[in-house]
Formats: structure tokens, sequence, C-alpha cells
């Protein structure tokens, strides 16, 4: 479905306009190009969201060590079950192939 839109651009913007006119190219242009700008920016959300999410349980393992060279966890059993706390709040692969998914 095509459609018609009135926009007002920049002056920077409506130079590319021009050009792309003469060659009789604009309107598909400026299709693909909000196209890849809607693209782009969700896959920056997602990439953030997956950043987050690797940092905070990154965060957790690192607290962890810390915790267990401060002897604060000694044994295995204890260690085990905060790994599994760790893995069960931010599973691997799971919110990460979500967004993905989602872009």
């Amino acid at each position: 479905m095509r459609a018609t839109i009135s926009a007002t651009l920049t002056e920077e913007a409506y130079k590319v306009y021009k050009e792309w006119s003469r060659e009789r190219k604009a309107s598909d242009e400026i299709s693909r190009a909000m196209t890849e700008s809607f693209a782009r920016e969700n896959l920056l959300e997602a990439i953030t969201a997956q950043r987050n999410i690797y940092r905070a349980r990154s965060g957790m393992f690192i607290r962890l060590h810390e915790e267990i060279d401060a002897r604060i966890y000694q044994d295995l059993e204890t260690i085990q079950r905060q790994i599994r706390r760790i893995l069960d709040k931010h599973p691997i692969l799971g919110d990460e192939q979500k967004t993905l998914e989602e872009f």
C-alpha cells in the first residue's frame, strides 16, 4: 500500500530530497530511510536490553565470587544454590533471546 505524506524537512534533509528527486527515486528512498531508521531504533533497544541483562548477571556473579573469596559461602551446596538463584533470575539466552526475537 502506498501513502502520501506531508513533512517539513530540515535544510540538510531537503538537499538530499532534491538530489533524490532529480533521479526520480525520492519516494522509494524516503520509504527505505524511514523503515531502516525504525529497524535501527528497535535493534538499539534490543541491544541495550541485552547489555543491561548481561551487566546484571555478571554483577551478581562478581559479587558471588567476592563472597566466596571472603568465605561467606564455603560449602558447595550453598554456592550451587546461589548460582541457581542467579541463573533463575537471569537465565542464559532467556531475555536476551526474547529481545532479538522481538526485534
